[in-house]
């Protein structure tokens, strides 16, 4: 057996050659699974020339429908009052909040705790102690919020986590998909708030178009 788990990001840390090496060096009657959140361009390229024999399954939807998505456009200067709104207008018991800098998910977490909110951050800077610390005081709900980069985008499993923030918009398209997937599960419905200045609107509309989304316009700006 040979099993290639979250290949996709495999892929994006340069490890498709290494993949392929491994590959043509196991039995020809061996057995591959081959996993993948998102199907990118270098995803689809190692399955027609090194899985050529295949079955593709397609479990689930790449996008719950029991998750809601909304919108804000704003300014930099601005994102921190809206956050700050949105977390004083809704009681959430769990909620994610994801930034594209480790720098920034420290920066947030610091304004959170001064505002009085349980907040932790979670990025690449923490070892693997810290992280699992972390998240199971996030998952014990003896913090509220977790401030993330995309580490914690993919490969962890929270039940129960009622909304998603993007405070920034993500650098690629598939990063949309592994974040808000942390919400909306076991048939819970799920909410999502992304955050996009000027700078960021033609990004967020490559990825409404990449995977046929509508996102809403959150239209009152108080949250």
């Amino acid at each position: 057996y040979l099993v290639y788990d979250e290949s996709d990001q495999m892929f994006d840390h340069g490890f498709f050659d290494e993949c392929v090496y491994v590959k043509k060096r196991v039995s020809t009657d061996a057995q591959i699974i081959f996993s993948s959140a998102t199907i990118n361009e270098k995803v689809r390229q190692f399955i027609e020339t090194e899985l050529a024999d295949h079955e593709l399954l397609e479990i689930g939807e790449l996008v719950p429908k029991n998750i809601l998505q909304e919108k804000i456009f704003c300014t930099i200067p601005e994102k921190k009052e809206i956050l700050l709104r949105f977390l004083q207008q809704h009681r959430f018991r769990r909620i994610m909040i994801f930034c594209n800098r480790k720098d920034k998910t420290a920066e947030i977490t610091r304004f959170l705790s001064e505002h009085d909110y349980r907040a932790r951050e979670l990025n690449s800077d923490l070892t693997q102690d810290e992280r699992f610390n972390t998240l199971n005081l996030f998952k014990d709900g003896k913090i509220h919020i977790l401030v993330a980069s995309d580490v914690a985008a993919r490969g962890i499993h929270i039940e129960k986590v009622d909304a998603v923030v993007n405070y920034d918009v993500p650098t690629k398209p598939e990063f949309y998909i592994h974040r808000i997937g942390r919400t909306g599960r076991r048939d819970k419905d799920g909410y999502c708030l992304t955050l996009i200045c000027p700078e960021d609107e033609d990004r967020f509309r490559n990825i409404e178009y990449n995977y046929g989304l509508a996102v809403k316009d959150k239209v009152d700006r108080s949250i």
